[in-house]
């Protein structure tokens, strides 16, 4: 199973377009996708699967869906969703969120006559069961922040998540 994260529009009936949200925020929603183990050695069948699958999820607009599921989930108590996703109501596959943010469009160098060496930001939200990763870039440096419910998720198993991504980005250089 892959995550592919999706940016949630609002289609304006007025044009071919998207509209603006009435809240700013990213809305992502993560798309999972199935690869087949018999199949990751045919790239070109796998990569037809994987678009087949993708394809579907935006002509039945599964991410307005997905995004209205995770609002609504966000409302409720982190012991309820175990529950609520066991009755096989027909929900989708549940990847949490995954946010990407660059520098401001004036990038922060100094502040107070210092210079500023480093600047990300994460603040509280509502996150859908399971975690939301941040991953922000200010100049040559990433941020990662990892936002998580508890006691639905523990700080053991986020931190070895967060280890994980580490392992990832730094095993290459």
């Amino acid at each position: 199973l892959m995550a592919l994260p999706v940016h949630v529009t609002m289609p304006d009936p007025r044009s071919e377009e998207a509209a603006a949200r009435p809240v700013c925020g990213n809305y992502l929603v993560a798309l999972t996708l199935r690869g087949h183990r018999p199949d990751m050695a045919d790239k070109a069948a796998l990569g037809g699967e994987l678009l087949a699958q993708f394809e579907a999820f935006t002509r039945h607009q599964a991410d307005l869906s997905f995004w209205a599921m995770m609002w609504a989930a966000s409302y409720l108590r982190a012991s309820t969703y175990q529950l609520l996703f066991n009755l096989r109501l027909g929900f989708v596959p549940l990847a949490s969120g995954f946010s990407y943010y660059g520098e401001i469009s004036v990038p922060v160098r100094t502040f107070g006559g210092a210079a500023v060496t480093n600047l990300w930001g994460a603040g509280l939200s509502a996150t859908p069961p399971g975690w939301n990763l941040t991953i922000s870039r200010f100049d040559d440096r990433l941020n990662l922040a990892l936002a998580y419910n508890r006691p639905a998720v523990s700080p053991d198993l986020a931190r070895r998540y967060l280890d994980y991504v580490e392992e990832e980005v730094f095993a290459s250089a």
